[in-house]
């Protein structure tokens, strides 16, 4: 909503190392953002040990670690938006909004490998907090996708699951 966000606690679940992974949730973003706004964030620092999902103040979703990657359109307010990032082995990642994918490329994350936490709507080391509604968050470790169908149902939980959380209903 623009002033709370969510913390995990720190945990070596978090550790994924190089390993394959998704992220996938429902955002409603309700205003534009005057700075780059975080709405994932994992890692102690994303130079060397983390990276953190953002809407930029294009309204373009982007993943940001050792290097960036951005969404190729800016998503609208006030309108549901399935976002899907996935990184494969190469190392590369596949960004989706709904079910296009709008990037694929190789990006420089790092390594996930200490104990860490996440925060959800806003960034671990400022005060910035997103002006959105977040729904059916969920990040699975060991799993990557190169293609996203926009579920009609609540996100599950199954054995790669890391975190799933927010699963209210998505209304504005």
């Amino acid at each position: 909503n623009g002033s709370a966000y969510v913390d995990t606690p720190v945990s070596s679940v978090f550790a994924t190392g190089n390993n394959d992974w998704t992220l996938r949730f429902f955002l409603y973003l309700r205003s534009t953002p005057t700075s780059n706004t975080t709405v994932f964030d994992v890692g102690a620092n994303i130079v060397s040990y983390g990276w953190r999902v953002e809407v930029t103040t294009a309204r373009q979703i982007r993943l940001v670690g050792l290097s960036t990657t951005s969404s190729t359109a800016a998503i609208n307010l006030n309108q549901w938006y399935f976002i899907t990032i996935s990184r494969y082995s190469s190392p590369g990642v596949y960004l989706f909004v709904n079910s296009t994918r709008t990037t694929s490329s190789t990006t420089n994350l790092g390594n996930l490998a200490t104990n860490t936490y996440c925060r959800i709507g806003g960034a671990q080391n400022n005060s910035t907090r997103i002006n959105a509604l977040i729904s059916n968050l969920q990040f699975r470790n060991n799993i990557s996708v190169s293609s996203v169908t926009v579920p009609t149902t609540p996100l599950t939980n199954d054995a790669n699951t890391l975190l799933l959380t927010c699963q209210n209903i998505r209304s504005e």
